[in-house]
């Protein structure tokens, strides 16, 4: 949930499918190389890489935990990371170069055996956006829902704000470079005009004003503008969705994955869009509601991040998955930081942190204690 700066780049575009993790019947780009203990790895580049199939009990064991912990589908691994599937248990791993590696079953494998280091990985960790943002909560005002610090597709997105108890008007406007745009609507969402156009690389913000006068600028947040991409890196999309494609992955795997490539590259609205629907069609996979947290946090939307990370924990606590656990419990102390709430920022907090030292992660267990400290001062 760190933020970086505006940074431009493009990946891929694709429908949501429904909630399932199985493979279709063509077979995955499989990498072919021999395994050797993660001890023995030297890179020095973490990666971001995916477990997108995990039928059956997966261990993990990552740099500096003592011992092996379960592990459930869409954990990130690493480079230093060592994966051990139980016999006859099936693990897929989507690499950060857009390959699949299917685990050696009943063996620990380290993780650059299958995911080696890329020059230029396409699969990226997702940051946000223009600093950080802790607004988006106030119900009284038409705070913007979309698009909201996030990079576009589509020059012709869906505008949707947060509805005013009692407004029965809003005044839509859309401001930046030479473009002055504004329209009157009752709902609360519409599908921006195209006229005038919007322009590749230039930054846009979207004003709501209800009738009762309150506005979305009065969130008091800056940095929540948004840009179309441009023709170059629609190019670089559509290669990038044609590689993903070859590796025949479906349903549920192949959506999660689409949004977190979407999210690397800060297209926040296009990936919650796809895991959004994954929800909608009661997918049972923690993984899409921590990361629905994450986004929402990330954009300043935190009553609806708070929302998705109960799921998740309410999910996660079925299973032995203590890293998921802690890590949607975390979220959650950042989001009851972001609203104020100091009691449960401390609780969630520090159940996340009972959790990581469970796992030996010391690291976060020191990032938590920075969070329970910054809540004291």
């Amino acid at each position: 949930m760190r933020n970086s700066l505006f940074a431009i780049v493009f990946l891929l575009i694709m429908s949501v499918s429904g909630c399932e993790t199985s493979l279709s019947d063509e077979p995955l780009v499989k990498i072919e190389i021999p395994v050797t203990p993660a001890t023995d790895e030297t890179q020095t580049d973490s990666g971001f890489n995916l477990l997108v199939v995990a039928d059956g009990e997966v261990l993990l064991k990552r740099n500096g935990w003592s011992e092996y912990h379960p592990t459930a589908f869409g954990a990130e691994l690493h480079r230093g990371d060592q994966i051990k599937p139980r016999d006859g248990v099936k693990a897929v791993i989507l690499c950060d170069s857009l390959t699949t590696w299917i685990v050696p079953a009943g063996v620990p494998s380290g993780l650059s055996n299958g995911c080696p280091q890329a020059p230029e990985p396409s699969l990226k960790r997702g940051e946000s956006l223009i600093g950080n943002t802790r607004g988006g909560n106030a119900p009284l005002i038409p705070y913007i829902i979309s698009p909201r610090k996030t990079h576009l597709l589509n020059a012709l997105p869906m505008l949707r704000w947060n509805e005013v108890p009692g407004a029965s008007s809003y005044t839509v406007q859309v401001r930046g470079g030479n473009l002055q745009w504004e329209t009157e609507v009752t709902g609360t969402e519409m599908v921006y005009s195209g006229e005038p156009p919007l322009k590749a690389g230039e930054i846009y913000l979207l004003i709501v004003v209800a009738d009762d006068g309150s506005s979305s600028s009065d969130e008091g947040t800056v940095g929540l503008g948004f840009m179309l991409l441009n023709k170059d890196e629609i190019t670089s999309f559509r290669a990038a969705s044609e590689k993903l494609e070859t590796l025949n992955l479906n349903g549920e795997a192949e959506d999660f994955a689409l949004a977190q490539l979407y999210a690397g590259q800060d297209l926040i609205t296009e990936a919650i869009k796809i895991l959004e629907a994954l929800a909608e069609d009661d997918c049972q996979e923690t993984a899409v509601y921590r990361v629905l947290g994450d986004l929402y946090q990330n954009i300043g939307l935190s009553l609806l991040a708070e929302e998705h990370y109960l799921t998740a924990i309410q999910l996660t606590k079925t299973s032995e998955d203590i890293e998921g656990l802690s890590v949607a419990q975390e979220g959650l102390g950042e989001v009851y930081m972001a609203l104020g709430n100091k009691d449960e920022a401390i609780k969630w907090l520090s159940q996340a942190q009972e959790g990581y030292q469970i796992l030996g992660d010391t690291q976060r267990v020191n990032q938590v204690a920075e969070l329970l400290e910054e809540i004291d001062k």
